[in-house]
This record gives C-alpha cells, sequence and structure tokens, in this order.
C-alpha cells in the first residue's frame, strides 16, 4: 500500500493522466490479488474510465484492466453479468484488432461467459479461436488461461478425466 500511495502522490505531481490511469490500475491488481474483489472492480472501473477517456496509446494498461475487473466479477459469482461484459469487450477487442484482449475474452476465468448461457460446446469453440493465432513458443500467460477455460469447461461437462488428463499432458509446460 505504501508504494501506492507513493506512486499516486507522483502521479498527482506531473500533468499527464497516463500515471494516475496506472495507478489506478495497479490498485486494481492489488486489490484483486489480496481478494478485495469489490473494490478491485471500482477501481478497475476508475482505471478504466481514466485510461479509456483521458489517455492514448494505452490499449495493454486498458485491457489489462477490464480483464482485472471481469476476474473481480467471477469471483464476486456475478457471472450473468461477466458474460454481458465479456461479450461487449469480445466485440470492441475484434473490432479494434486488439489480439491481446480478443485472446483474454476467449479463455481462462472469461470463457465462463459461454458456460453461464449453457453452451459448452461454444465455450470450447471460443478458446480454441482465441489461442488459433496465438503464438506457441514457449509457455504463456494465455496458454495457462487456456488449460483453465478448458478445464472448467471440462468440469461442466461432467468430463474431470478428460480435463485431467489434458492438464498432465501439458504439465512441464506448466511449470
Amino acid at each position: 500500500q505504501l508504494l501506492l500511495a507513493t506512486a499516486a502522490a507522483l502521479a498527482a505531481r506531473i500533468p499527464e493522466p497516463h500515471g494516475a490511469g496506472l495507478v489506478a490500475a495497479a490498485s486494481a491488481i492489488s486489490a484483486f490479488l489480496l481478494g478485495d474483489w469489490e473494490h478491485a472492480l471500482e477501481l478497475a472501473a476508475s482505471a478504466e474510465t481514466t485510461l479509456r477517456e483521458r489517455c492514448t496509446g494505452v490499449g495493454w494498461e486498458l485491457s489489462t484492466s477490464l480483464l482485472f475487473g471481469l476476474w473481480s466479477l467471477y469471483h464476486l459469482g456475478r457471472l450473468r453479468e461477466l458474460a454481458r461484459r465479456v461479450a461487449d469487450q469480445l466485440r470492441e477487442a475484434e473490432a479494434r484488432g486488439n489480439r491481446y484482449m480478443a485472446t483474454n475474452m476467449q479463455v481462462g476465468l472469461c470463457n465462463v461467459a459461454w458456460l453461464v448461457g449453457d453452451s459448452p460446446d461454444t465455450a470450447r469453440a471460443m478458446a480454441k479461436e482465441g489461442m488459433r493465432l496465438w503464438s506457441r513458443d514457449g509457455f504463456q500467460m494465455q496458454h495457462y488461461y487456456e488449460l483453465l477455460a478448458y478445464g472448467q469447461i471440462d468440469l461442466y461437462d461432467g468430463r474431470a478425466l478428460e480435463g485431467h488428463q489434458r492438464l498432465m499432458a501439458r504439465w512441464k509446460e506448466l511449470e
């Protein structure tokens, strides 16, 4: 918290809003990681407003802030709201050609959006499509999110053994 307070004080001293947006985003991430999902959701919304309305060239920062807000909704159990927002954010990401955000809307916790609608086949198709253009070099967070999405789908479908086998097949990469 001391680091965030120091960053906020520094950001307040400069005329550019980028610093304030980054502090709000970092504060949202911190609250999320501490399990304070309601506060994380509020801070992510603040970061989104600042970054979207007052900054340019902040696609990654905005996308990351949005993700932590969506993940907060997941942990708060507000899955219908999550599903609605994921659909909106996916459309926006695709319209902007934002592969990072589009992929993250289709995998990981966000993929539950299609399970909320009782569409596990669509959830699988979205995860597959999200990763279709993603690099297979190395093992990045999106590869973990892909495993997470398929794991949730497998559990939803009553296919826990298949999910476990998929995880074990990629365990070395995950390590």
